[in-house]
């Protein structure tokens, strides 16, 4: 009899298919047949990362009762999900498990070969790509590990992530790269799904878009909030229709400042500089 744990695993295996990872954004679901009693249902209350959704704790000096249960989440919380229904002696047998990639996950490479093949065919300048290509070569040959080339890889297959290299190490040609992997064709800018969108500090604005004319063919379009008004000001809906006649992934950079209020709410940065 398998155990939750490896009915879980079997199921993100299936899921998987051929890819080398699980898209970032796979969600979960996992419903066990048989229902839960308040004791148990209280411990999957614990989840971090995931939701339990019907049934309810038993409350203290009320019998066990009992309710049929759903955990959903992101994909990252799914190793502690199995280790807790295996405490709770439930059998694989006894759950329905559901894993649904993101909508985008086919934009992404299906392998990582695949990825370094997009990279040599995409906007990144042969001398960027030759560049990462060869600090991986000196850091191996050095006896040390390559860092560049497996990030790319892992970014694009991965659809995303996090780059703790340190300062200097080329984690913006690295993440441009990676960018630059995921597919960009005409069905695909319908929807809006290839564009790149970099959030950075204002100060910071103006030097991400001489990073990306300087690392990818690409041209930017860089938010400037003081050109508003002005002859200069190209607004962004002119600047995509300019990219997709020209066939051209679009670039947006933009200052954290000016989605914050999006995000927060206008109310809570009224007033601030930008």
């Amino acid at each position: 009899m398998p155990t939750a744990t490896e009915t879980i695993h079997e199921a993100l295996l299936q899921a998987r298919g051929a890819r080398p990872l699980l898209p970032l954004g796979t969600r979960f679901e996992i419903a066990p047949v048989r229902p839960l009693c308040g004791p148990e249902q209280e411990l999957l209350l614990t989840l971090p990362g995931a939701t339990v959704r019907g049934g309810w704790p038993a409350r203290r000096g009320e019998p066990r009762r009992t309710a049929r249960v759903q955990i959903e989440g992101p994909v990252h919380a799914i190793p502690l999900v199995g280790v807790l229904l295996d405490r709770m002696k439930i059998s694989g047998a006894d759950l329905r498990v559901c894993v649904e990639l993101p909508p985008w996950a086919d934009t992404l490479p299906a392998s990582y070969e695949e990825a370094e093949h997009r990279l040599v065919a995409s906007e990144v300048r042969p001398e960027t790509v030759a560049s990462i290509r060869e600090i991986d070569a000196v850091v191996t040959t050095a006896g040390q590990r390559a860092y560049q080339m497996p990030a790319v890889r892992f970014l694009a297959c991965n659809g995303g992530g996090s780059l703790w290299h340190a300062t200097g190490a080329g984690k913006s040609p690295v993440t441009l790269a990676a960018a630059c992997c995921h597919s960009w064709e005409p069905a695909a800018r319908e929807g809006g799904l290839g564009a790149i969108l970099i959030v950075t500090p204002a100060f910071v604005r103006p030097q991400w878009g001489r990073t990306v004319t300087r690392f990818t063919s690409l041209v930017p379009w860089v938010s400037d909030p003081d050109a508003r008004g002005t002859r200069r000001y190209i607004r962004p809906e002119e600047y995509r229709i300019q990219c997709w006649e020209h066939g051209r992934r679009p670039v947006y950079i933009v200052g954290w400042e000016e989605l914050a209020p999006m995000v927060f709410g206008a109310a809570a940065y009224e007033g601030r500089g930008r």
